[in-house]
């Protein structure tokens, strides 16, 4: 099966304000994505690319279309928060 994409003409929105989750993240941005029918399609299409551009993707569900979309963050880690290297001291 092929991963579906966004739907033609209305980027997903259909003429109203995008639902905001509580990551900040809307229906908008999730028709912006690649959708998978199962995880195990998401898991393939992840393996490819890390086969073809060396991109450690995961699968994730998601809460506005309840398909398989791949993200490049770690399962586990809170969104919006980067490590920072260790800085020398002073």
């Amino acid at each position: 099966m092929r991963p579906s994409g966004p739907g033609p003409g209305d980027g997903g929105r259909g003429g109203e304000e995008p639902a905001m989750g509580i990551s900040g993240k809307s229906h908008a941005d999730c028709a912006n994505k690649m959708r998978y029918e199962s995880e195990s399609e998401a898991e393939e299409a992840a393996a490819g690319a890390l086969e073809r551009g060396g991109i450690q993707l995961w699968p994730y569900r998601c809460p506005f279309c309840t398909r398989f979309h791949l993200t490049a963050q770690r399962p586990g880690r809170e969104a919006g928060r980067r490590r920072r290297p260790n800085r020398p001291q002073r």
